[in-house]
């Protein structure tokens, strides 16, 4: 149903201030040039910070070389992905919101291009993942510090505890990739208990000590009949992270990148190169095998061709392989991250801030509360799923307009989109009813309906054709689903009980999964 791969940068995440004003262009020519410190240690960039409406913006390129959070630019559509830890921000140019890990949030100025580079709100980004943002007008500079380093005063420059210890640079791994251990026996399918995230490339010192069986690490110096080839030295499989190590400096020429179906596979072909000799001498029969224990890959065979060198990775349904940048601490490496291709499930819930919707019967309990219940729960399934990326209209008692729940959802390029409603009309009728206005959401609503009223044992009060706005502007299968009657007595009672939202939430999750073609396992 998608998607792009996203073009990589990798590194790490700076943030910025928040100015009390704008600056003009002539003000600009006068303003001494604004310095940016990470824990003490200026940072620097061809481009210098902006400041737009009273924010600094810094380009992308200086956010992904300084923080430790990994950047991916989708120029299609101009989104920005980023990523640190646990935590991801999904940015778009020109975009007043952010959704981060899955919620929206507002910005006071979007993303922009400026002079042909990628420029985003330091602040928040910064503080999203958690650094400390400081400003000293004395010296006209921000001042940032990870959640390790000490905090000083901004008017101390910045520099009191920066110095040393574990906030001093690390030194870089050598060059000399550790050759691949000796094949161990596939086990035989993907490990979903080690589906986790990784970081890609790894921070320095991730890597395991090399196992027994493995060779001491050291750089391979004799290759195939081609002395002077270029030659893989080492495949290794970092978490959803794969290393290719290199006898010399990796080829410039990108890979080349295909997938095969029953059974999945993903193929790399590394034109003109070879296998290292200690590569190459533990091939049987022309090809050699790792075992890798994997939530997305359950082995990797690799061979030599006459022309190439082929990597054959054994994967699960959806997995796809985005090239990574070879940052200065790996220069003899080349990177894949092994993403899942995810599809964008927007839920809404419905009305919200000034907006409290219909008011129960007896309990007098707004719809704005019954929805923003229901729909986290129906967040928290969905978000368990691989190959599912839920995102919430909002997270709280706020009010986003109409307008921009149909911007989130498109803006996202959403797979679906559904509302969750609770209605009202004169205290005697009662059931379910799901809403669609286009003929792409027939089949999603007729899934949502079935689903959903099995769970409730409502009245089956049919799928329905209206123009609703969210239904009628969203640009993917959209439903609006009214889930009861909160002023019938009888619905409202079990409308309003945690358990009963449980099992409705877990029926919209199920029809969701089946709309996308997925199992329980995202597959």
């Amino acid at each position: 149903m998608r998607r792009g791969v996203a073009v990589f940068l990798s590194g790490l995440i700076v943030s910025a201030v928040f100015l009390s004003a704008g600056t003009s262009a002539a003000e600009a020519a006068t303003e001494p040039k604004l310095a940016m410190l990470l824990d003490g240690r200026p940072l620097s960039s061809d481009k210098p910070p902006r400041i737009v409406d009273g924010r600094t913006l810094v380009p992308i390129r200086l956010v992904s070389e300084s923080l430790g959070a990994s950047v991916d630019w989708n120029p299609s559509d101009r989104r920005i992905d980023i990523r640190r830890g646990e935590r991801r921000i999904d940015l778009q140019v020109g975009r007043r919101w952010a959704v981060v890990d899955g919620v929206s949030r507002e910005l006071d100025v979007p993303p922009q291009i400026i002079d042909q580079s990628t420029y985003v709100p330091i602040r928040f980004v910064a503080e999203t993942f958690g650094l400390t943002v400081g400003w000293d007008d004395r010296s006209y500079s921000v001042f940032l510090w990870s959640p390790r380093a000490s905090s000083p005063s901004p008017g101390s420059g910045g520099t009191s505890g920066a110095s040393g210890g574990e906030n001093a640079p690390k030194s870089s791994p050598s060059g000399s990739p550790s050759p691949t251990p000796s094949p161990s026996p596939t086990p035989g399918r993907y490990d979903t208990g080690k589906e986790t995230e990784t970081a890609c490339p790894p921070p320095v010192g991730a890597l395991p000590t090399p196992s027994p069986v493995a060779e001491p690490a050291q750089a391979p110096t004799a290759v195939t009949s081609a002395e002077a080839g270029l030659a893989v030295a080492e495949i290794r499989l970092f978490g959803d992270c794969l290393m290719i190590g290199w006898t010399g400096t990796p080829p410039v020429a990108d890979a080349q990148v295909f997938y095969l179906k029953e059974p999945d596979r993903a193929v790399i072909d590394l034109p003109g190169v070879l296998l290292s000799e200690p590569l190459a001498a533990r091939m049987t029969k022309g090809e050699g095998t790792i075992a890798v224990s994997s939530g997305r890959v359950a082995r990797i065979r690799y061979a030599q061709h006459p022309d190439k060198v082929r990597l054959v990775l054994e994967t699960r349904p959806g997995v796809r392989l985005a090239p990574r940048q070879t940052p200065v601490e790996w220069p003899n490496y080349s990177f894949f991250k092994i993403d899942l291709e995810r599809y964008v499930v927007v839920i809404d819930p419905g009305h919200g801030g000034t907006d409290p919707g219909a008011t129960s019967g007896k309990y007098r309990i707004f719809e704005k509360d019954f929805t923003l219940s229901l729909a986290k729960k129906v967040y928290d399934r969905l978000v368990r799923e691989p190959t599912v990326r839920p995102v919430m209209t909002r997270s709280d008692d706020t009010y986003p307009t109409l307008e921009q729940r149909v911007a989130l959802a498109n803006g996202l390029n959403a797979d679906l989109f559904i509302s969750i409603h609770g209605n009202k009309y004169n205290g005697s009728v009662h059931g379910t009813e799901t809403y669609y206005f286009h003929e792409r959401s027939l089949s999603f609503a007729q899934e949502v309906h079935r689903r959903v009223v099995a769970a409730t044992g409502f009245a089956d009060r049919g799928v329905r054709q209206k123009p609703f706005y969210v239904v009628r502007e969203t640009a993917m299968p959209s439903v609006l689903l009214e889930v009861g009657y909160l002023d019938h007595p009888a619905n409202e009672e079990w409308l309003l009980k945690d358990d009963f939202q449980a099992r409705v939430a877990e029926a919209i999750a199920d029809a969701v999964k089946s709309a996308l073609g997925i199992g329980s396992e995202g597959t």
